[in-house]
């Protein structure tokens, strides 16, 4: 059986300087297939990087 992801994670949390920026994220990323992170500015995109 070929796998149906490459990359999941669950109830991401992530933070700096004491300050939570990104809760309870949870993402597949699927294999084969060109996937993108969009948004505001300052919303912790770099922080899942």
């Amino acid at each position: 059986m070929k796998p149906t992801h490459t990359f999941q994670a669950e109830q991401i949390v992530a933070g700096y300087d004491h300050k939570t920026v990104v809760q309870g994220i949870s993402l597949v990323i699927p294999s084969n297939q060109v996937s993108v992170i969009i948004g505001a500015n300052a919303c912790g995109k770099s922080t899942l990087r």
